[in-house]
């Protein structure tokens, strides 16, 4: 579920919202996921793949140096497993906050969501791109527990 309220537990009490780290995420290219991440389309894990020296051009010590300090830490490792205040999966991509169900969403569909990523089974850590759905503020609403209590009452059940 992606919504417009303050985006908690980011580093140094950060208090950025999560409409200004979606605009963030999707200042990254789609083509750059493709190149460092792999998504197992079955599963929704994602995968860090090696990366060459040209993604660690500056500073010492040498980009073939770092690129191989950093592929020996996390190629071929999960990525994006840290979980936000609310459960949902993230990590950082060139220094950007990403969400998993985001980037999932953006691989599978060739180009960053036009709009909320809702996990249709509820399970925010299920990222198969079969259970993620891009959908307006109002229907990610509906598919929540507290909606679903509240048609209940109405004498509406969920379909």
């Amino acid at each position: 579920m992606d919504t417009a309220t303050t985006a908690g537990g980011h580093s140094e009490g950060n208090s950025m919202t999560l409409r200004d780290m979606n605009a963030a995420m999707e200042s990254l290219p789609v083509e750059l996921l493709y190149e460092i991440l792999h998504l197992d389309a079955e599963t929704g894990l994602l995968t860090w793949l090696e990366r060459p020296a040209a993604h660690f051009p500056n500073g010492k010590p040498s980009p073939d140096l770092r690129a191989g300090m950093w592929n020996g830490k996390y190629a071929g490792r999960e990525a994006l497993t840290s979980a936000d205040p609310r459960g949902y999966r993230r990590g950082q991509i060139s220094g950007v906050w990403v969400y998993a169900h985001r980037v999932v969403r953006a691989m599978a569909d060739g180009a960053w969501p036009d709009g909320e990523v809702d996990h249709i089974n509820r399970d925010k850590t299920d990222n198969r791109p079969g259970n993620l759905r891009v959908v307006t503020h109002a229907e990610n609403r509906r598919n929540t527990p507290d909606c679903e209590r509240r048609e209940l009452m109405r004498g509406r059940a969920r379909k």
